[in-house]
């Protein structure tokens, strides 16, 4: 579980014949690197055997194997206890009387290194039984809901820690830890040793049912509670008193039915209307919008009589959404009200926002702004296209076109744009030329750099007594005079020989 990381720490296996005789497997840091060494110490002498470089985590675990087949030795290290790297691997005659773990370090300003050994197991003298696998907490769950482990592992080291979440299911929540673990802190962090019982519990969330009431009457419930768990199902009934009737709910319940039965997903409030049965009341509906939109009543009237259903429809503008109501309970959209008294209802409305999303193909960078996670509708943005040094920009893809860097956009959706960068090619490119003994070489055009694209015309004159015999270098041919074409710099060798005279 330590991982030597300063120069000359070292941690390994001894393995002693006596003490002038001995083998040493470890694991060591140069300074640079962790290395995996072994070593012989016969009659007082050391010598390497192997040594090389490894690569390891900077923390634990790491892992150290020696095994033995008659005087043959084998080293091996792991990271994770399951898949292992073979390092020496030696014969070395060696009668073992000690065998065991060491820490240390070397140097005159030697670094302190503690060793800290999770376990030490010699098959040749096992320790029975052995400590059984940590498997993680066993976890036992009361009430509704789950527990997760990070990291998730089939098996953990001694002294790792763990962290456990625990997510209660909707309606519940988390009470808190019991056994090996003990709190409500959430998600807390657990050392794993060999055996851990937890207990994670959770219980039913309660609310609260308020009841009012408007005019003479009374209001009851079934069953009777100071805060009902989650999901109960209450009866209220409304009971009015003489020369009154019940003309319906509102808050949390919206009708005339009576009784009615909540359901207790949430803290909840009613208020039960009763009115006289002498008097025929007129109320007034009024509607307010907040945002952009429109919000109508059907019927629409100035007035209307008690008891009344009257049918409310919020309508967005476009690039709004509609957000809920005020005065009025839940979101339902078209809501239907009874009319038992004055109201006034809001409909609000707020701006729909959108994001943009941009890619690279190629190198560069793209920009906006404003600069802004997400955008509210209509919004301008101005979009830009940076080449990376050696790029150019080449256009855009999706939701924009074009092939000017800075592109403005009018947000009235989700937008996806790519832009794509393309290499930038060099303006001009250089002809070098070399000639050999007996000739010389001619340009058409003679510039000292030629455009891209452009056409040079090349001939070889050999002197008197000499003749051409070909071209080297960027371009190989024995075509003369020669044409090419510039799309790259070029250089190129004409080569002439002596010119062969028979007598």
């Amino acid at each position: 579980d330590s991982v030597p990381k300063s120069r000359f720490q070292i941690q390994g296996i001894f393995i002693e014949q006596d003490a002038a005789n001995y083998l040493r497997f470890d694991l060591y840091h140069d300074g640079t690197s962790l290395k995996l060494h072994a070593a012989t110490i016969l009659n007082g002498t050391a010598a390497n055997v192997f040594e090389a470089p490894i690569a390891a985590p900077n923390s634990g675990p790491l892992y150290l194997r020696v095994a033995r087949s008659g005087d043959q030795w084998t080293q091996a290290y792991s990271t994770d206890g399951a898949g292992w790297s073979t390092g020496a691997n030696f014969t070395q005659p060696l009668i073992v009387t000690n065998v065991g773990p060491f820490a240390g370090n070397a140097g005159s300003n030697a670094p302190a290194f503690t060793g800290i050994v999770d376990y030490f197991f010699n098959s040749a003298a096992p320790i029975l039984p052995e400590d059984s696998n940590i498997v993680g907490p066993n976890l036992t769950l009361t009430g509704n809901g789950t527990v997760t482990r990070a990291p998730v592992q089939s098996n953990y080291y001694c002294g790792q820690t763990v962290t456990l979440s625990a997510a209660p299911a909707t309606g519940w929540r988390f009470a808190g830890w019991s056994g090996a673990l003990t709190g409500i802190q959430n998600p807390t962090a657990l050392t794993a040793t060999v055996s851990q019982a937890i207990t994670a519990t959770f219980v039913k969330e309660s609310y609260l049912l308020r009841l009012d009431t408007i005019g003479e009457g009374q209001v009851a419930v079934q069953p009777i509670m100071v805060a009902y768990p989650f999901n109960t199902i209450v009866t209220v009934t409304a009971t009015p008193k003489a020369d009154w009737v019940f003309a319906g709910w509102e808050g949390d319940h919206e009708g005339s039915t009576n009784p009615i039965q909540i359901t207790m997903d949430r803290a909840k409030a009613i208020t039960a209307i009763f009115t006289t049965k002498m008097v025929t009341a007129s109320y007034t509906v009024s509607t307010v919008v907040s945002g952009e939109g429109t919000l109508t009543r059907s019927p629409d009237a100035p007035s209307y009589t008690g008891g009344a259903t009257v049918t409310l429809t919020a309508t967005a503008a476009s690039g709004w959404l509609f957000d809920g109501w005020q005065g009025l309970a839940g979101t339902s959209n078209p809501a239907t009200i009874i009319v038992t008294r004055n109201r006034v209802i809001t409909a609000t409305f707020i701006p729909l926002r959108h994001v943009i999303t941009t890619a690279v193909v190629g190198n560069g960078a793209v920009t906006r702004a404003p600069d802004a996670a997400d955008y509210p509708h209509g919004t301008i943005v101005t979009v830009t296209a940076n080449a990376a040094p050696g790029w150019r920009f080449a256009g855009w893809q999706g939701d924009g076109t074009g092939i000017e860097p800075s592109l403005t956009l009018t947000v009235d959706q989700d937008l996806h744009l790519t832009a794509t960068f393309v290499e930038a090619l060099p303006d001009s490119y250089t002809l070098l030329t070399n000639v050999g003994e007996g000739g010389a070489i001619t340009l058409s055009p003679a510039l000292a750099s030629y455009p891209a694209g452009a056409t040079v015309t090349i001939t070889a004159v050999p002197t008197t007594g000499w003749v051409f015999t070909g071209w080297s270098g960027d371009l190989t041919s024995l075509e003369n005079p020669l044409t090419v074409t510039m799309d790259r710099a070029y250089a190129i060798q004409a080569t002439f020989a002596p010119m062969m005279v028979t007598f």
